[in-house]
């Protein structure tokens, strides 16, 4: 069996890497079934092969975090693509945990348990459900025949009026985003909006962190943007802040980074098009 890190080595030497498992990420991928895929998906998956050896081998933390970011970036849509390869979804869930991305991790973990990664007895994977739920963020209400659109915790679109809000709290205070006027064509997709709105305070509150951002409180920046039907945001239409330059980028920048959200549905594109304008007003608290 597996030992699993629990705790750094002592005479770690300043800046190495500090992996969730003591073992290498790689011979995850290797159980993947591979004959299935063909063309892209075959290529998808190399690239994936070479980037997870390198995170391996990386001689520090920050190596290690870059291309663990790389990782997530690069099979966010192989893994939608592809719901039913647990080995993936364990790495993103890794990758996730390392490089402090609760909403890849989130989902990360609803994939897994659907998947019945609960029921397994693999060190490693117990070990990543464990770190999961003890940041907070396990996701264990996984409706029958969850695919790539599944997100159980976030209500039904009856449920969650079009100007959803969400607040979350960070080190810096308590800062909401909250929808501009919509169409009302948004109307029965709450659900879908306040995924992105989630996606986008979760790299707002990162990105605030990281970079030591105080804004003033009670200043606000309002983004227009426009969003393709694959969810990405294709331009940055417009900005306007009564906030600090710092807090004015940080709210663009946590935008566009937490894109892409999410492919619409076909009934989505039917009632939609193939893109809308969204604004979003980003308020520091």
């Amino acid at each position: 069996m597996m030992a699993l890190l629990l705790a750094p080595s002592f005479g770690q030497r300043e800046g190495a890497p500090k992996p969730l498992l003591d073992s290498p990420l790689s011979p995850l991928l290797l159980t993947v079934d591979t004959t299935k895929f063909t063309g892209d998906a075959r290529r998808t998956f190399d690239v994936l092969m070479l980037i997870v050896a390198d995170a391996d081998k990386a001689a520090t933390a920050s190596e290690r975090s870059a291309y663990l970011q790389e990782f997530l970036t690069r099979s966010q849509d192989f893994a939608r693509a592809h719901p039913g390869s647990l080995p993936v979804w364990t790495l993103r869930a890794v990758a996730a945990l390392e490089a402090n991305q609760a909403t890849a991790g989130r989902e990360a973990c609803r994939h897994m348990m659907a998947l019945k990664a609960g029921e397994m007895d693999d060190p490693r994977t117990r070990r990543v459900l464990a770190v999961l739920d003890r940041k907070g963020w396990f996701q264990a209400d996984v409706p029958e025949g969850t695919g790539v659109d599944a997100a159980p915790t976030q209500p039904a679109p009856e449920q969650a009026p079009a100007r959803a809000a969400l607040v979350a709290e960070n080190s810096l205070g308590a800062n909401n985003i909250s929808l501009g006027e919509l169409s009302a064509k948004w109307s029965n997709y709450g659900a879908y909006l306040h995924s992105v709105i989630e996606a986008v305070q979760g790299e707002w509150v990162r990105t605030l962190n990281d970079g030591k951002v105080k804004p003033p409180s009670g200043s606000n920046v309002t983004v227009r943007f426009a969003m393709d039907w694959k969810g990405s945001v294709t331009e940055v239409l417009d900005v306007q802040s009564t906030s600090s330059e710092p807090g004015r980028q940080s709210c663009v920048t946590a935008l566009t980074m937490a894109a892409p959200f999410g492919e619409w549905t076909d009934n989505m594109i039917a009632n939609l098009g193939k893109s809308q304008e969204l604004t979003f007003r980003f308020t520091y608290e």
